[in-house]
């Protein structure tokens, strides 16, 4: 039961939110959704929780839950003052540390806001400096796909390919994968990615191949082999670019907090005093923090 009320209360994140900014005092001025006790939820409180945007993805059910929450924990926090946990010594420090883990995650998201930029030519040199990062593990085949529901549909769209229609063509016409997933290019691809029954076949194929239609579970499908890479051979840039240029952004994050960390501690005096360790430690460990903190 306990286990059931807490899920509850965690169903969304962001009643904490409503917790920390409803005010507890009713205004006269302001529309009251509902009070409890000396707390009240007002519209703007909730205007400024569930924004417009996100509104309309919001059903009358989920708000009606939204608003039940808000009763339930206002109902809590009111006991707890009540109880005067809000003055408990252990209370008071998990405060304490909360707001310091807000005030530094602000002061950081100031700080770092600016989204590093980084040039196609950076991500090339990295690229080209880290090839071996990129080695293919599997061979893998790149081709194009037809999915549909039955084996006449399938033979169908194979002999309008054979017959010299465009594979892209009859793909937009027929295809399941394409109709819910603008998808046709399947881009490269090694055998565990997809169903066994499919892979033998397709990897047995040469590039140019227009295999024949396959069953599974999914329906038919219909392949072009269009590129085939061996295994221990490089990935392309243009497949990794995007992935180099999010390294590179996040190992100019770092260097940015680094000589953030660097400034502050010419700015702001630090001492340590690493003696009391060594009632926690009796061995060397504490020697080689220091040496960690030292750095």
């Amino acid at each position: 039961m306990k286990a059931s009320m807490i899920r509850r209360l965690k169903i969304f994140a962001i009643f904490v939110l409503l917790v920390l900014g409803c005010n507890s005092s009713k205004q006269e001025d302001e529309k009251i959704i509902v009070s409890v006790g000396d707390g009240a939820l007002t519209l703007e409180q909730l205007n400024n929780v569930l924004p417009s945007s996100i509104r309309s993805k919001i059903s009358q059910e989920q708000i009606s839950n939204f608003i039940q929450q808000w009763i339930e924990m206002e109902l809590i926090y009111q006991d707890a003052l009540r109880l005067g946990m809000d003055k408990d010594e252990d209370v008071l420090a998990e405060f304490e540390n909360a707001k310091r883990e807000i005030l530094v995650r602000n002061y950081l998201d100031r700080k770092l806001s600016n989204d590093p930029q980084i040039t196609e030519t950076e991500a090339l040199e990295y690229y080209n400096e880290n090839k071996d990062t990129y080695i293919l593990g599997e061979d893998e085949i790149r081709a194009l796909h037809i999915l549909v529901s039955t084996s006449e549909e399938a033979d169908n769209a194979y002999k309008r390919i054979r017959n010299g229609e465009e594979f892209e063509t009859v793909a937009h016409e027929v295809s399941y994968d394409f109709i819910e997933n603008k998808r046709v290019d399947l881009g490269y691809f090694q055998k565990a990615d997809i169903v066994p029954e499919i892979a033998t076949t397709v990897f047995n194929h040469r590039v140019g191949s227009l295999v024949r239609p396959i069953q599974s579970e999914f329906g038919y499908h219909i392949f072009k082999i269009l590129d085939r890479r061996q295994k221990g051979g490089h990935r392309e840039f243009e497949e990794v670019k995007d992935q180099i240029i999010a390294r590179l952004k996040s190992i100019k994050r770092n260097e940015k907090y680094k000589d953030l960390i660097i400034e502050l501690r010419n700015k702001i005096d630090y001492k340590m005093n690493i003696e009391p360790l060594k009632e926690f430690y009796k061995d060397s460990t504490f020697q080689q923090l220091d040496q960690i903190v030292n750095n």
